[in-house]
């Protein structure tokens, strides 16, 4: 986990892509924003619009809202609409995240200078605006930052806005079961929400914990262009902190569906919970398993497998994203749409 920087919570892409949101963005109404002649609208999982095209950006829902905004390109101000495309909290914001455990994170002011806080369902600022860099709510609590992007350092604010844990690391993540990576004295660690250090700082990078199990990176390189990682070696670990699979990986990520996706000569493949290939090193690109089906990259097209590696929706897609409630955003020819799990096509803007 390198320093997260402003915006990495925002989906400013035209093509909106899923790609790990898949599990927050779960509703039980089922719409998908849609793009036609230039104007986002939502259709529902049948290809029908429901929403007109109306917004020049469009979120997916969360907690019931979405957020759209109307300005061109995305520039606009920002405000949240419900599933009748009823605009509930005005268009006033420069930037949002997703609602998260009823509480949605709003910028005011530019990158650069503004501050972000916190409104509740009915738009209303419950957290005033105040940090440089906010998260979504997660288990309760939500990663904040203070400081110059680069040299910003991380603390954790409760739902009042109360600083539980203070902004005092230079890199850190969310809390998920019960534990975030932290960077202290230029190593990630785990620390509890009371602050304590249960799993001391050693790995060079770290994600976050999912089924009781964390990737972290034993060992590597930064660059001082950029300050990505490079030469790494990653493994899993438990909850105590134990290794539990090899440190051979070039790169590993997070348990979803039972899988994690790990790169290995310049390979991704699949490994199980034990460390055992389910899907050996084969793809130049892959994103995780996300409703049984993961993206792969074979040659120069995207396509879909299951769990077993069988290729179940052909390569021959220019983008993708993750399958959320049956349905994914796919890109071919300039062409945005939207498939199920077969790969038929649900809903096209040439076919309306």
């Amino acid at each position: 986990m390198l320093k997260i920087k402003l915006g990495c919570i925002l989906i400013l892409s035209l093509f909106i892509f899923t790609n790990g949101f898949a599990e927050d963005i779960q509703e039980s109404i089922l719409l998908y924003p849609a793009s036609i002649d230039g104007k986002y609208g939502y259709i529902d999982n049948t290809g029908q619009i429901v929403i007109k095209p109306q917004f020049s950006s469009a979120r997916y829902f969360s907690e019931g809202l979405a957020a759209v905004s109307f300005g061109e390109w995305g520039l606009g101000k920002w405000g949240f609409i419900d599933k009748t495309g009823k605009l509930v909290i005005d268009s006033q914001f420069d930037q949002v995240g997703n609602f998260s455990e009823g509480l949605a994170a709003v910028l005011f002011g530019e990158w650069d200078e503004g501050k972000w806080g916190f409104i509740d369902k009915t738009g209303k600022l419950v957290i005033d605006s105040q940090f440089d860099y906010a998260g979504d709510f997660s288990e309760g609590l939500a990663l904040v930052g203070e400081g110059w992007i680069e040299y910003m350092d991380y603390g954790f604010i409760d739902k009042t806005g109360k600083l539980i844990i203070e902004t005092k690391y230079p890199g850190a993540g969310s809390f998920s079961e019960g534990l975030a990576p932290v960077k202290i004295g230029g190593k990630y660690g785990y620390i509890d929400k009371n602050g304590k250090m249960i799993i001391r700082s050693q790995f060079v990078s770290a994600r976050g914990f999912k089924d009781g199990i964390a990737a972290v990176c034993l060992s590597g390189k930064i660059s001082d262009f950029d300050g990505t990682l490079y030469d790494t070696k990653w493994g899993y670990i438990n909850k105590q902190g134990k290794l539990i699979t090899k440190t051979t990986y070039d790169e590993a990520y997070g348990f979803n569906d039972g899988l994690a996706r790990v790169k290995i000569d310049d390979y991704f493949g699949f490994i199980n919970k034990q460390g055992q290939y389910v899907v050996e090193p084969q793809y130049e690109e892959a994103n995780d398993f996300s409703e049984g089906l993961a993206a792969v990259r074979v040659g120069y097209g995207w396509g879909y497998i299951d769990k077993t590696g069988k290729m179940v929706i052909e390569a021959e897609f220019d983008e993708v994203s993750d399958f959320v409630n049956g349905l994914a955003q796919v890109r071919i020819n300039g062409i945005t749409k939207y498939i199920d799990k077969t790969g038929k096509i649900v809903w096209s803007p040439q076919e309306e």
